[in-house]
């Protein structure tokens, strides 16, 4: 019985559900024309499963809310008024911040998946107050639009929270939102393109970071500092997080810039970070002399007996051990 979920529905009599015992509630919208149809009559169907548990919502690509038809956030806001149980939800689309409010009385969601696909003229400044109320979330990604900041916590934190992943274009906003999850263990962070802080901001930052999430075991990071000298120097640049107890460390993104990193350098490195088991270290990045050689690579190997996987250049060759 092939058709969407409306189509499905239309073949039943008229008081039999055709999902009475949905969990699982997929949504994709690929092209402009008959979506608003399409949105109101999945929309019907949807909030109908009493028992959902996971909610997918994705849009390829840009697309205009129609009059008249239902936006991403009433789906959500009606499917989470039908079920209580929602554990997980993935959304990618043009909607608006309000879903973090609706999605909030979901005292049971764990995974929570966000992708901001355009901001809304009234998206100057962004509050957390409906985001703090997740007392259960485990794992939150979210990919927010250019141009949005935050206002200044008013408290709350998320304790329950151990996986971040944020994709952003300012260091404000990952400031802010790592600022409510002191228990994160596993952090991403992404600067999207259009926006290059200078290298002091990033030390700076990294220095609050190691203080906001003391229990930091794996932290990736992919941006394009701005600096002011000939090259990037990676020791100062990363110092302020050889504080945290990682086991995994990514630095990506270099492009453009020349880098600084000495086999001593390295041997401090490996040193603080002795429990390092993944290290990448701007994989391919362009070195200038002193250049690392295999003398830091043997370092780190010493000093860091649980390193399974390494990604960095020695004698101007990329060094990749994937184990």
């Amino acid at each position: 019985m092939p058709g969407t979920y409306a189509e499905i529905q239309q073949c039943l009599p008229f008081d039999c559900l055709a999902f009475p015992s949905i969990t699982s509630a997929p949504l994709y919208y690929d092209g402009i024309q008959a979506v608003s149809a399409r949105r109101s009559a999945d929309y019907e169907v949807l909030t109908a499963g009493h028992r959902l548990k996971d909610i997918i919502i994705a849009q390829n690509g840009y697309i205009p809310e129609i009059e008249g038809g239902p936006t991403i956030t009433n789906i959500i806001a009606l499917a989470a008024f039908s079920s209580n149980s929602v554990n997980n939800v993935c959304i990618s689309g043009n909607m608006d911040w309000h879903v973090i409010d609706i999605l909030a009385t979901q005292r049971s969601l764990r995974y929570l998946d966000l992708n901001f696909i355009t901001s809304y003229p009234s998206w100057r400044r962004l509050s957390l107050r409906g985001i703090v109320q997740f007392r259960s979330l485990v794992t939150l990604r979210i990919v927010l639009p250019k141009g949005v900041s935050f206002e200044a916590s008013q408290g709350g934190q998320i304790t329950s929270l151990t996986k971040l992943a944020i994709e952003a274009q300012s260091i404000t906003c990952f400031q802010s939102l790592c600022s409510i999850a002191p228990n994160v263990t596993d952090l991403e962070l992404i600067q999207s393109s259009g926006s290059e802080e200078a290298v002091e901001e990033w030390r700076e930052f990294f220095h609050t970071l190691s203080m906001m999430v003391p229990s930091l075991t794996s932290f990736l990071i992919s941006n394009k500092p701005r600096i002011r000298e000939h090259a990037l120097r990676v020791y100062l640049y990363i110092e302020p997080l050889l504080s945290l107890p990682l086991e995994r460390l990514f630095l990506r993104n270099p492009a453009g810039h020349f880098l600084l990193l000495t086999d001593q350098e390295i041997e401090k490195i490996s040193s603080r970070l002795s429990r390092l088991e993944t290290v990448e270290i701007f994989s391919g990045a362009h070195y200038l002399d002193p250049r690392p050689t295999h003398i830091g690579f043997f370092a780190l190997i010493r000093n860091c007996p649980s390193l399974e996987n390494v990604a960095l250049s020695a004698d101007g060759r990329e060094v990749i051990f994937w184990g």
